[in-house]
């Protein structure tokens, strides 16, 4: 990963603008951007971040779900040779993935019940996973553990629910946005550059980009994503950061670039993009969103009458 790191704002933005030849120029550029409020996280996907699904996971894992689907479980967790590790490894991939879909299962399934548009088909539940994980048998196991999230899983990352997936965007600026959109302690932030292009076999992770048009927030935002394969997971037992993943190859070391933000700057940054109409109301179409711009407007000292 290369490092960079600013003392100015000015020379943060003009590294960030979309205007910069270092980004290849819209709409077609390889590069894809992520903002963090804390320059010490890593680069890693939501449902494999500690205790998100836990409680649907305990349940899967308890077995309660069926005499055969108990028995494929412990199949699972006595299986090293598919794996190439302990045992174990083998159930705990599998009961995340399941607990991904049934989480994802239930918020389209309440979204619909209340009325809300839904422009994708409901992906299967937990218990509907692991039934067709376990007909699929032994030899399918890998299969599903490293399954391409469905449309419906950007819409369900975007609302807040846990998935597999890693949200990033077209557009620096917005990028720099969500970098600076909370914290005012003393972490640093950081904006991530990726070049996507990098993602190709044998990097096992992968760069999506869903079509866009039935959400309008997706739009706005520029949204598109990165989520990790299956043979880091299955051969590792466990989910890593996708920096952690590029670094460990020579030819993708340099295909992540981490631009860090001192915290005495987030405010003034945050200022900036405002100007330039990068707020909540533009990135978040709602009515609540707008109207939490315009209240944030009352305490702006620089407040003034519209001209009309």
């Amino acid at each position: 990963m290369i490092k960079e790191e600013f003392t100015s704002v000015d020379d943060l933005l003009r590294e960030l603008s979309p205007l910069n030849p270092r980004w290849g120029g819209a709409p077609f550029s390889e590069w894809i951007f992520r903002g963090q409020t804390n320059a010490q996280w890593l680069l890693q996907c939501s449902s494999w971040r500690v205790g998100e699904l836990q409680n649907v996971e305990a349940i899967i894992e308890r077995g309660d779900l069926g005499v055969k689907i108990g028995g494929f479980l412990g199949r699972c967790r006595d299986h090293a040779p598919l794996w190439e590790k302990e045992p174990g490894d083998a159930v705990k991939c599998i009961i995340r993935a399941a607990a991904e879909h049934e989480i994802v299962c239930r918020f389209a399934y309440l979204c619909d019940q209340v009325g809300l548009s839904v422009p994708y088909d409901r992906p299967l539940g937990g218990r509907a996973f692991l039934e067709a994980a376990m007909r699929a048998g032994e030899s399918g196991i890998v299969r599903f553990v490293s399954y391409t999230p469905s449309p419906i899983f950007q819409l369900a990352q975007h609302h807040g629910i846990p998935t597999k997936l890693l949200d990033w965007t077209l557009n620096p600026l917005v990028g720099a946005y969500f970098a600076t959109r909370s914290g005012e302690g003393a972490a640093d932030h950081a904006v991530f550059a990726l070049r996507s292009s990098a993602l190709v076999q044998p990097v096992e992770a992968r760069f999506v980009r869903y079509r866009r048009s039935p959400i309008p927030n997706m739009h706005a935002q520029a949204g598109a994503f990165t989520y990790v394969q299956a043979p880091w997971i299955t051969h590792r037992g466990c989910h890593p950061s996708l920096d952690s993943i590029l670094s460990s190859r020579e030819e993708t070391e340099d295909a992540v670039i981490k631009f860090k933000l001192p915290a005495q700057h987030v405010e003034e940054v945050r200022k900036r993009l405002r100007a330039s109409g990068l707020t909540r109301a533009h990135l978040h179409l709602s009515y609540s969103s707008v109207s939490e711009v315009v209240r944030g407007e009352l305490t702006n000292e620089a407040f003034a009458l519209l001209r009309q």
